[in-house]
């Protein structure tokens, strides 16, 4: 077992340091986002 304490101040630390990679947090680009609305043929 730990301390509370201490395990929440781990947590704090490791989202600090992981926070650029974070896609909740800055978001997912366009281009790389799976799931986005695929266009569709104009012509007809």
């Amino acid at each position: 077992r730990m301390k509370v304490s201490q395990t929440s101040a781990d947590i704090m630390k490791f989202c600090e340091q992981n926070i650029n990679g974070d896609p909740l947090v800055n978001g997912v680009s366009a281009s790389e986002n799976p799931f986005r609305e695929k266009n569709v043929c104009a012509i007809l």
